[in-house]
């Protein structure tokens, strides 16, 4: 996985502005006194203070520096759906919103900001913490010391960086109504308490007849899901999950290993009924690196004991450690479950694994709308390859020829292809997607299982043009530099380097040490 174009988080060469840009100013060694000038900037919880702070339609400008906070900061203006805040780094600039280590930061079970005010964004900004030590054994599994929680309405954020934070690094609850996730890098996220690993990239909420919307993230190396919508008590409804970029999960480090499998995305609600919810596009890898990650399954959707109305899971490549992708419930539904045109690569074999699993028991016509799909194992191990639940009897079909043949005349599947054998791979393949919020910026990922080519050319025509320069980096390690660079010439694409090393979260992150660009 990398990104293309401008330094991650937004950051790119220095913009020359000839006159400050309209709007608010705030800044990390501000004194306290200022009007909000560009000669005279508040403190971030100046900007931040209902009634008094930022104003319905202001950008509020953040200079370039560390933010530090040593508890949870509210940020209470209200903007309108028609005027929003915006928080974003000044042009040219990185500001980066830091909070103490675990013994400062108090209380620590507390997130780093809370966005409780109306229709406010957040735009290109840096967050994480310090940290003594990861390994927390008194705290409680959800523990605290994350990252941004959103309350208000109309909640976004953009192109924004969020590492290093402890129980989830975004948590977009059911009050922020229409919201969005956009563009956004998220990784290295948890802790851990006595070996078991706790942390996600991005806890969701959503209720009809609001929509959320997370699209064009980076979400990787969390210590449990990469996204995780699970509720006994709230709702998730009209979640659109689409062309994400989704790493293994599972983070253990510094001989402390993580004993659970993870799940790149888990929908979950126990409650109530799920309604217009789909996941299109999207690219998820969630496989044992035998290193930092311990992998497990790319996909998981639990209805609970209410079932679902509806649920689109299209055209995603997914490749797990364990089932690539569970769909299941404990009770009847009616609603109409579409699986199509997905690529699904099954590596190892955990118990109770399987390259798809659909507990569905209701079989009433129209329930099940599968086809066009790839199913690929890389085993000569004879399995199970699929089940289905039908009619309160769970059928397991072998990951074989006849299986197949005896699963395709249950589910459907005319046109769906299955393919198995110790060497067996699914094509190599690349995607590039551009950022809609910000020319010459987009998320590429690149499958290279058949070629294991040192370098693979991706067009980027469609993001950049001749002679503009642009900056490669590893997702996993944005902050160390470009792994490459260049200037661009249309249709002669870029050669993306296949052979840097993934980095692990580290025992003790300190940040980034992120500086401006020249």
């Amino acid at each position: 996985m990398r990104t293309l174009g401008r330094r991650p988080g937004g950051r790119g060469p220095k913009v020359l502005v000839a006159a400050p840009p309209a709007g608010k100013f705030v800044a990390s060694d501000a004194s306290g006194s200022g009007d909000g000038t560009f000669g005279s900037p508040w403190t971030l919880a100046q900007a931040a203070a209902v009634s008094t702070g930022a104003q319905p339609g202001d950008t509020v400008w953040m200079r370039n520096g560390t933010y530090t906070l040593n508890a949870i900061l509210n940020i209470a203006c209200d903007g309108t759906s028609g005027s929003r805040i915006t928080f974003r780094s000044y042009p040219g600039e990185w500001a980066k919103i830091k909070g103490s280590n675990e013994n400062t930061f108090s209380p620590v079970t507390n997130m780093l900001i809370d966005v409780v005010g109306d229709y406010v964004n957040l735009v290109d900004l840096e967050f994480y913490h310090d940290w003594v030590s990861r390994l927390q054994p008194t705290w409680t599994p959800d523990g605290g010391f994350g990252g941004v929680d959103a309350h208000g309405p109309g909640f976004q954020i953009r192109n924004c960086v969020l590492h290093d934070l402890g129980a989830v690094a975004i948590g977009h609850w059911v009050q922020a109504q229409t919201g969005e996730i956009y563009g956004c890098l998220i990784l290295d996220n948890g802790h851990h308490a006595n070996d078991t690993p706790h942390g996600l990239g991005t806890y969701c909420q959503n209720q009809t007849p609001y929509t959320r919307s997370m699209k064009h993230n980076i979400s990787m190396h969390n210590f449990i899901e990469g996204v995780s919508s699970k509720t006994a008590a709230g709702y998730v409804d009209n979640f659109t999950i689409e062309e994400n970029i989704f790493g293994p999960n599972v983070a253990h480090y510094d001989g402390h290993l993580g004993t659970a499998s993870g799940g790149s995305v888990l929908i979950y609600d126990i409650t109530n009924v799920m309604n217009g919810n789909s996941m299109i596009g999207n690219v998820c890898w969630n496989v044992d690196d035998g290193n930092y990650f311990n992998g497990g399954p790319a996909f998981q959707h639990y209805y609970g004991d209410t079932g679902f109305a509806s649920f689109t899971f299209n055209n995603n490549w997914c490749a797990g450690d364990g089932t690539t992708a569970i769909f299941s419930t404990a009770e009847d539904v009616s609603g109409t479950l579409t699986v199509n045109g997905n690529t699904m690569w099954l590596f190892n074999i955990p118990g109770g694994s399987r390259l798809l699993i659909e507990e569905a028991p209701d079989g009433t016509p129209g329930i099940r709308a599968y086809d066009n799909n790839d199913y690929y194992w890389s085993n000569a191990s004879v399995f199970y390859g699929w089940r289905l639940r039908i009619a309160e009897v769970a059928t397991d079909y072998t990951i074989n020829a006849a299986g197949w043949t005896d699963y395709r005349a249950v589910a459907g599947e005319a046109t769906s292809t299955f393919t198995a054998g110790a060497a067996v791979k699914p094509p190599d393949q690349t995607w590039l997607f551009a950022n809609a919020r910000e020319t010459g910026r987009a998320n590429i990922a690149v499958v290279n299982a058949t070629a294991l080519a040192s370098t693979v050319n991706v067009n980027c025509d469609s993001v950049l043009s001749t002679g503009q320069s642009w900056w490669l980096y590893n997702a996993s390690n944005p902050f160390n530099g470009a792994i490459a660079s260049g200037t661009y010439t249309s249709g002669a694409g870029i050669n993306v380097p296949m052979t840097v090393a993934v980095a692990g979260p580290s025992a003790t992150p300190i940040g980034t040490g992120i500086t401006v660009a020249p």
